[in-house]
């Protein structure tokens, strides 16, 4: 064999050898994750639609559903039903002479209405019910959207504030008796009692004993600074005052002037804040990045301590994802407002609201875009992963087929929705965003996410998906690359005659008209040309 074929073999060799290697090295290592999935289990995909409301019986479809909304004022009471009261969006277009409601699946211009319909939705049964709408005689609240919420399960619901027609900041305070389902207005007197100014689009908390209230909206569009605590057992109102610690890079004296900023409670203790908007005479309906944050910050309530967690105050900062399901100290949210949240142990979550993710070219006057964007910042260490949706802002979502869950869903982007957990499962409803056509408006999709605890192998991209790869797929996967890869060597080397020259079969007669006669030769083979006989040892080498 020449010197040349052997180290073209040893080539191969080595080549396939540093092949096999860096494939079995680059497999990731098995990791234990938590894998969003969604479902679109209800509702319309289409924006704008209207409820379906059955006031004197006369319902058709057997069933009531609210229509399309947002910046609704939601509590979840110890049960688990919901409460969903007012926001912007569409109830219903008609009642004829006799109160019965035109059951409408769409409305044929675009035009919207603040709300003051109250619903319930039964957690156990799935089932959507209107407790109070427009039509009743009794005194009730003003129609509104930004208001806050809390109440004591079984006894009560609270509505503070909101804004109305005209961005009009409201300070009035309702209370819905839950055991006669009739709507009271709190009343306060100037000279003798302590409460908040009028105020819209703050950021709430609502715990065992208080709701608790920071900043929010005058009608001239001024942001407030302000901290306020309602007991909801001596109904009545109380400023708190506060001080202020940081445990991030920047050094920070207050948490500043905030509306519309994303808020968790977390056992009863700790109240925390994300983003919201931080500008004077800001003027929502604009939906402007110039004012939003990406801030995060932490409230105790034993101590009355602000601390600020980490993130950047400045505004129109980006959002920095890292990789999926991967935390790490530099991972952060872009600035945003109205995004939806809820706590899983030392687990705060976040989905999608209003601002930005990664773009670049932002100026004073660039417009926020809704997100879909999935993250978890984890307590105990201080640090935030990116979960799951888009770290581009204002895609699509991908509804499926309802009722059919699948790792491929997604919800599309939006703001202002409702979202509330039970039993381990998300409920997320509605809100201002895209439908399935990627048309912007108002929403009344119905979707859950459950989390898939997997033990695999980091993520790949397939069809632009994000999705995991098993340990048997990754096994299958490698050990098929390196089997063809040994049997690309096998051949190219050991396979002796496929080295040599090629052996081609002659023809039945070749050219020069001889008749050919062939058979396997050695190197003591005779074989005989017509007219000529020969050995292969009498062959010379040519």
């Amino acid at each position: 064999m020449s010197s040349t074929l052997i180290t073209i073999r040893w080539i191969l060799f080595l080549l396939c050898s540093v092949i096999s290697a860096h494939l079995v090295n680059s497999l990731p290592k098995l990791e234990h994750y938590e894998i969003p999935i969604w479902t679109w289990v209800d509702g319309p995909d289409i924006i704008n639609q209207t409820s379906i409301i059955d006031i004197n019986g006369n319902n058709q479809q057997d069933r009531e559903y609210p229509g399309a909304r947002s910046g609704s004022a939601v509590w979840q009471d110890g049960n688990g039903d919901v409460w969903m009261f007012g926001g912007e969006g569409f109830d219903r277009k008609d009642v004829d002479d006799n109160d019965n409601v035109t059951i409408e699946t769409s409305i044929d211009d675009d035009s919207t209405e603040l709300l003051n319909s109250l619903w319930k939705f039964d957690m156990t049964k799935h089932i959507w019910k209107i407790i109070y709408h427009r039509n009743h005689d009794d005194d009730i609240p003003t129609a509104r959207h930004y208001a806050a919420v809390c109440g004591v399960t079984d006894k009560f619901i609270l509505i503070f504030g909101g804004l109305g027609y005209s961005a009009a900041a409201y300070s009035d305070m309702w209370l819905f008796d839950l055991q006669s389902f009739k709507w009271h207005q709190l009343l306060f007197t100037q000279s003798s009692d302590i409460f908040p100014e009028a105020r819209g689009d703050t950021v709430y908390w609502c715990t065992r004993e208080s709701l608790w209230i920071y900043g929010g909206l005058r009608s001239n569009s001024e942001v407030l600074a302000d901290f306020w605590k309602f007991s909801l057992t001596l109904k009545s109102w109380e400023a708190v005052n506060t001080t202020t610690e940081q445990l991030g890079r920047e050094t920070v004296t207050s948490v500043g002037t905030k509306s519309g900023a994303i808020s968790w409670v977390v056992d009863d203790e700790y109240l925390y804040m994300f983003g919201g908007n931080k500008v004077q005479n800001y003027q929502h309906y604009r939906h402007l990045v110039n004012g939003l944050t990406s801030d995060l910050w932490k409230f105790s309530i034993e101590t009355n301590t602000w601390t600020f967690v980490k993130g950047f105050t400045e505004r129109k900062h980006l959002g920095k994802y890292g990789n999926m399901w991967e935390a790490h100290p530099e991972n952060n949210p872009g600035c945003r407002q109205h995004g939806m949240s809820w706590v899983e142990g030392n687990n705060l979550w976040m989905f999608g609201g209003e601002g930005v993710t990664t773009d670049p070219n932002l100026s004073m006057y660039s417009r926020t875009n809704p997100l879909s964007d999935l993250w978890r910042f984890d307590t105990s260490n201080n640090m935030w992963t990116w979960m799951g949706g888009s770290k581009v802002s204002d895609t699509g979502g991908f509804y499926g087929v309802r009722g059919k869950q699948d790792v491929g869903n997604q919800p599309t982007p939006r703001c202002e929705s409702l979202l509330v957990t039970y039993n381990n499962t998300v409920y997320l409803f509605g809100g201002l965003g895209h439908d399935r056509y990627q048309k912007d408006g108002w929403l009344n999709d119905l979707w859950t996410m459950v989390l898939i605890n997997t033990t695999s192998y980091k993520h790949f991209m397939l069809d632009k998906k994000t999705v995991p790869l098993s340990p048997a797929k990754a096994f299958l996967m490698t050990l098929g690359i390196i089997t063809g890869i040994s049997i690309l060597f096998v051949f190219a080397t050991w396979g002796k005659k496929c080295c040599n020259l090629p052996r081609h079969k002659p023809s039945a007669k070749s050219p020069a008209g001889f008749d050919v006669k062939y058979s396997p030769l050695s190197d003591d083979t005779e074989f005989t040309i017509t007219g000529m006989n020969t050995s292969m040892k009498e062959i010379p080498n040519l």
